[in-house]
């Protein structure tokens, strides 16, 4: 899941409801929705009058809760002893640095190797945030529940998806929550998905093959994007959306509603900083006001709500009581006599939407990635797809696990490429965080734990972790899948997370739900789709990793785009 997804922006482009008249079947969904244009627009004083009681009364919630938060920030905070980047700013701090930089990471290392593993940087209006990415203090904040999702997290969290989201949920409910999914997550369940994912990535390459691009320059991370959600959509909701077929799928929606909705630029960063001290009420107040931006939203509830209510609707007509689908799995699940150890018919949508959003961002950026470096490196890409090859021609059930190239290949885009570089957290308690190395803090002196005090914003720097030299090696910047391939992996002996030391589906009781399906639809993916094309970088390449709340390929013109040369191979 994202890092952040931050207050609406208003951008320039399509609406989610442009998008979805030609998205669905249409006797899936009866009634088309409405070009919000169109829309009869409700009156709202507040919407004209931007200094009204209600925006007078938001200045003095959020300047109280900054207030309030500097005080505290200042009492006996031993956060504040630690060595840091200075802030060019005391508005936006360090945050255009860490998430705006036109090449993620390009502040971030640096810092790094200056400062350590443990360290503060400025956020916006003088917030102190804590950069974690000692390996000791990690799985410490992983496996306690002295930490929990940022205030801006939850809120983001509960606009984009709903209130009873499995990403912000804590202790019993969380517990509850997972119960009832760990089933339909499992490895011998998604293994029964192995079908529906051949079959996407062959439409994937009959599409290509229709396109007759080949030879030229092609953005294909569009098209990886709908593969991964027809993937996603079918294993979920049992309803093929047919994304590939020139259907409108739901990842292009998505990607409209993340493009509204991402907060890296000034105005973003800014609101990020005052959703904290915004009570939820008003937040409620607020999100049902003609905000510029909510538009698409609002569009992409309405449609997950439909989809996933009539789908349970023709479940019941057609007298089914199976459980097999993700939707099916909650339905079941909604005990009456225990309303709060079971899931309420009005909150499946939330769930449904947080798996496809959650799915489509992860598995798409990294399968973008993998098709880049694959391209990046010629020599390489032959390997694999002699590996790819000999594995279709054996006659046996491919055993994707046990293709060694294509695994160290995976692992490195996991560790180089973390679709979730930050994650934020915030303390809600007081606790003691031990470290794996000694920290030097402003006056000298080392220390080996940090007392943390309750309210403390935390960043997980997971891309630092991943780049750390002392676990990865002196070559831990450059990308390099046969350090996977070695004696000893690195990292071995950590027992931080699922593949190695890798933290890419963090670890814990938070660690990715679907962790096992975005895995093998990948390597179906890359598998197939190396086996039949070969991919080069045009001359003119300038892709970079950017932070558009996941880690984003980006083109020079900053936009979001995956440009390679496409043939077929030999």
């Amino acid at each position: 899941m994202p890092s952040h997804a931050s207050w609406p922006v208003s951008r320039p482009g399509k609406r989610a409801s442009d998008l979805l008249s030609s998205s669905l079947p249409p006797d899936f969904l009866e009634d088309p929705l409405v070009p919000r244009e169109n829309a009869k627009k409700p009156w709202y004083p507040c919407a004209s009058a931007p200094f009204t009681p209600m925006f007078f009364l938001l200045a003095l919630v959020v300047l109280g809760g900054l207030l309030a938060r500097f005080w505290r920030a200042r009492r006996n905070n031993a956060v504040l002893s630690l060595r840091g980047p200075e802030a060019p700013s005391f508005v936006f701090g360090n945050m255009l640095q860490l998430q705006g930089s036109a090449t993620y990471g390009e502040h971030e290392y640096k810092w790094l190797e200056e400062f350590g593993t443990v360290y503060p940087v400025k956020g916006c209006l003088g917030q102190t945030r804590l950069m974690i990415s000692d390996p000791e203090a990690l799985k410490y904040l992983l496996h306690n529940q002295s930490v929990s999702w940022a205030s801006t997290q939850q809120k983001s969290v509960k606009m984009l998806f709903g209130y009873d989201s499995l990403f912000i949920s804590r202790g019993t409910r969380h517990a509850h929550l997972r119960r009832i999914m760990n089933p339909w997550f499992s490895a011998s369940s998604v293994r029964t998905m192995l079908p529906i994912m051949r079959d996407a990535a062959q439409r994937l390459v009959e599409n290509w093959e229709s396109q007759g691009f080949f030879g030229k320059t092609v953005d294909i991370s569009p098209t990886l994007h709908t593969a991964s959600m027809d993937v996603i959509s079918e294993t979920l909701l049992e309803t093929p959306m047919h994304g590939l077929e020139g259907k409108t799928s739901l990842s292009q929606i998505q990607n409209v509603l993340i493009d509204n909705l991402s907060g890296a630029g000034n105005v973003g960063q800014l609101m990020e900083a005052v959703i904290p001290y915004i009570p939820d009420w008003l937040f409620k107040i607020l999100l049902r006001l003609p905000i510029p931006g909510l538009g698409t939203l609002k569009d992409y509830h309405r449609v997950t709500d439909d989809l996933t209510m009539k789908l349970l609707a023709a479940k019941r007509a057609a007298g089914e009581t199976s459980d097999r689908s993700f939707v099916g799995k909650l339905a079941s699940a909604n005990d009456f006599s225990r309303p709060w150890t079971g899931i309420k018919e009005k909150d499946i949508p939330v769930h449904v939407r947080s798996m496809l959003m959650a799915g489509d961002r992860t598995t798409g950026d990294t399968l973008s990635w993998a098709m880049y470096q694959i391209a990046r490196l010629p020599e390489f890409q032959a390997s694999l797809r002699k590996e790819a090859r000999a594995a279709q021609m054996s006659g046996e059930e491919i055993d994707y696990d046990k293709l060694p190239l294509l695994n160290a290949f995976l692992y490195e885009i996991l560790r180089y490429y973390p679709a979730l570089p930050l994650a934020d957290r915030i303390a809600v308690e007081d606790f003691v965080l031990p470290l794996s190395k000694p920290v030097i803090t402003k006056s000298g002196a080392s220390i080996t734990q940090l007392p943390i005090q309750k309210g403390q914003d935390i960043y997980l720097a997971l891309a630092s972790y991943h780049r750390m030299k002392s676990i990865w090696g002196e070559d831990a910047h450059e990308f390099r899948p046969s350090r996977w391939m070695e004696a000893e992996p690195p990292g071995n002996g950590l027992g931080m997370g699922q593949h190695g030391a890798l933290l890419a589906f963090l670890a814990g009781h938070g660690i990715c739900i679907g962790y096992r399906l975005a895995m093998l639809n990948i390597q179906v993916l890359v598998s197939t789709l190396v086996a039949k094309f070969a991919f080069a970088l045009p001359e003119d390449d300038s892709v970079r990793p950017s932070f558009v709340i996941t880690l984003v390929p980006k083109t020079g013109d900053g936009k979001s785009a995956l440009p390679v040369v496409v043939s077929m191979a030999d």
